[in-house]
């Protein structure tokens, strides 16, 4: 348990979500009955563009539930991230999607859900 403990600790915040949510998806697999569902919700990008959805939100929650009995639901939901007076302030998200014209219309919560 301590190894794993240090090892946890010497992780980027993205390999340490990605372990956090592998563990996520086989946890669900064991608890979730047939048809029940599992929502993860993260900070990321608002995007325009569905190629640009499907590679930074789509692809890696299949890649991860790839392991389960779950399967990604394609419609993946954003929530405008937007700023309380006296809140603290969402962090840029782990990646940056745009590169040319595909700028993003803004940080906000992501929402994919996978079914079982």
């Amino acid at each position: 348990m301590i190894g794993l403990l240090n090892w946890l600790l010497n992780k980027s915040n993205i390999d340490f979500r990605l372990f956090v949510q592998n563990c996520i998806y086989e946890l669900s697999d064991i608890i979730l009955k047939n048809n029940g569902y599992l929502q993860i919700v993260d900070r990321g990008e608002m995007l325009y563009n569905n190629e640009e959805i499907k590679k930074h939100y789509i692809i890696p929650h299949k890649n991860q539930a790839s392991v389960t009995n779950l399967k990604v639901v394609e419609d993946i939901k954003f929530l405008e991230y937007k700023p309380l007076d006296n809140g603290i302030r969402m962090v840029k998200s782990s990646f940056t999607s745009h590169e040319g014209e595909n700028t993003p219309k803004g940080v906000a919560f992501v929402s994919v859900l996978s079914k079982k």
